[in-house]
C-alpha cells in the first residue's frame, strides 16, 4: 500500500515538486520499503512523465477554431454503496 501511494506521488509530481518526490523516495529506500533499484526506476519514469507533460503530451482533442474559450459549471454527485 505504502509502495503503491509513493508509486503515484513520483508519478504525478511536477518539476517544482520533484524535490519533495526524491526525498520521500530516498525516506522509502531508507526504511526498507523501496530497493535502490526500484526508486531509481520510479525517478527515471516520473522524469519522463515529468518531460512528456511539459511538452503537450496532456490531454488532446481538437475543438473549432471559432471556439476561443470554455467554462465548466455546475456540481458533480457521486454515490458509492458498499454491499
Amino acid at each position: 500500500m505504502l509502495a503503491g501511494t509513493a508509486t503515484c506521488l513520483a508519478l504525478a509530481t511536477t518539476a517544482t515538486a520533484q524535490v519533495s518526490a526524491d526525498a520521500l523516495l530516498d525516506r522509502l529506500v531508507t526504511k526498507g520499503v523501496l530497493t535502490q533499484d526500484e526508486a531509481a526506476q520510479l525517478k527515471k519514469e516520473a522524469e519522463t512523465n515529468n518531460a512528456e507533460t511539459m511538452n503537450g503530451g496532456g490531454l488532446k482533442f481538437k475543438l473549432s477554431n471559432a471556439i476561443k474559450s470554455m467554462e465548466f459549471y455546475g456540481d458533480l454527485r457521486m454515490r458509492y454503496e458498499n454491499r
